[in-house]
């Protein structure tokens, strides 16, 4: 008779009936082995989930790749060049996609000079303070003094394929003659046009002291002694460099202001030239940029606006080009761009009503 009081037993494991070091050896594979595994499974559902492609540890062999036919090349058609904006268009786009304020970008040391700039110069302005250096040229009047010097100079035509030093004479002896002719043109042709052609390279006589002095980001330029004329519309020989900008049409503003320092000579160049009487007709209270840009709007085209928009634009990129940090000169180029967005505003509402009313 077989007797119902059995106990249960349980068959014991393999991992039970081995050693003690060789037990803990295989519990320690098998977590491995979970880990890896939920790992793997967790990557997968996230990849279901967030539609997100997730590589895993294995590397899988690249399939072959498919040989291109031989006439791939005629398959596709060139791709039809855009169509260039109208004004209406620019107008809008600039309005668009440019911000309300023009101010200094957010970068950490923007506009710092460093004094390795002013030593390559001249040694002995290595200890000088930057600030030293524009005070002279602004309250002892070196620099109008500078720029008088610079008009006085009279250039021939010149290119690209000009060779530096260049001759020229010089009028005004006041001071030192300038240090450089720069070749100024657009940064977008990458090499200096010839001339009369498109884009033309325009030469500007400079004082490398002077754009240093204001400029971060002014490239080093080779330092050639110039020889001082006794007499005026004596010949001298001046180094030639390129100067390629953002916007060279804007450059000889910034240039003036930079050698005077003269307030509202900035603003006043980046708006649209208006009468006199225009200008007489407007109180003071009122030269701000609402009633302003209303003005410009009443008195000035739509290609009018949208040229001096460009100017402006171009202005802007110059100075951060060029890494300069000047109160001043931000502030006329930020009023000037409110305005202007204001009477660019009003008068493409203007537009618009008279195209509904039609």
């Amino acid at each position: 008779m077989v007797s119902n009081n059995r106990v249960l037993m349980r068959k014991s494991s393999n991992v039970e009936n081995m050693p003690l070091r060789a037990q803990r050896n295989q519990v320690k594979r098998a977590r491995n082995i979970s880990k890896s595994f939920a790992r793997h499974t967790n990557a997968r559902i996230r990849a279901r989930t967030y539609g997100k492609h997730i590589v895993l540890d294995e590397v899988l062999p690249t399939p072959p790749q498919t040989p291109a036919p031989e006439d791939s090349a005629n398959v596709q058609a060139a791709a039809p060049a855009p169509a260039p904006m109208t004004t209406r268009e620019k107008a809008i786009h600039n309005l668009r996609y440019y911000p309300i304020a023009l101010t200094p970008p957010p970068i950490p040391g923007f506009g710092f000079i460093r004094q390795e700039t002013l030593k390559a110069i001249d040694p002995m302005l290595e200890h000088i303070p930057v600030q030293f250096i524009r005070d002279d040229l602004v309250n002892k009047g070196l620099g109008k003094t500078m720029q008088r010097v610079c008009d006085g100079i009279r250039a021939p035509e010149m290119s690209r394929n000009s060779v530096s030093p260049v001759k020229v004479q010089a009028w005004n002896l006041e001071t030192q003659m300038p240090t450089h002719m720069c070749a100024v043109y657009s940064t977008a042709n990458g090499s200096p046009p010839a001339p009369g052609a498109p884009g033309h390279a325009t030469i500007y006589p400079i004082h490398d002291i002077v754009m240093a002095a204001y400029c971060s980001r002014w490239p080093g330029l080779p330092q050639i002694p110039v020889t001082q004329p006794t007499v005026q519309g004596q010949e001298i020989e001046i180094p030639l460099v390129n100067l390629p900008v953002p916007g060279p049409s804007s450059f000889d503003i910034l240039v003036k202001y930079l050698y005077g320092q003269a307030k509202f000579t900035v603003m006043k160049q980046l708006l649209p030239q208006v009468g006199a009487s225009v200008l007489n007709s407007l109180r003071k209270e009122l030269w701000h940029a609402v009633p302003f840009g209303h003005m410009l709007a009443r008195s000035c085209s739509l290609e009018e606006l949208v040229a001096s928009q460009e100017l402006t634009l171009g202005f802007r990129h110059n100075l951060v080009f060029l890494g300069i940090n000047d109160k001043h000169l931000w502030q006329e180029c930020n009023g000037a761009w409110h305005i202007l967005r204001v009477a660019l505003m009003v008068k493409l509402n203007q537009q618009r009503q008279q195209q509904a009313s039609a």
